[in-house]
């Protein structure tokens, strides 16, 4: 899967974790997207779910076995807006 495909498709139910972010104590955090606004990330962890604004953080992306880095203001806006770019 190309990066270009992972940042304009459905990011919910796939598994992150937070490498870099303008809050130090986000970094570190992973789990797995249960939902998503235009600008927000939300994560279920294990000691809940926790919410990400998506312009203040890198994340790790697994999928197919590979690892993504993706900037979070490459995952900005609303998820029909993205699959239009």
């Amino acid at each position: 899967m190309k990066f270009k495909n992972i940042v304009n498709g459905m990011l919910i139910g796939k598994t992150i974790s937070i490498i870099n972010a303008k809050n130090k104590k986000q970094i570190g955090l992973s789990g797995k997207i249960v939902d998503e606004t235009r600008n927000m990330i939300k994560i279920e962890t294990k000691t809940g779910e926790k919410s990400f604004v998506k312009k203040n953080i890198v994340i790790h992306i697994n999928q197919d076995n590979k690892v993504y880095e993706v900037p979070g203001i490459e995952l900005f806006g609303r998820i029909e807006e993205r699959i239009k770019k």
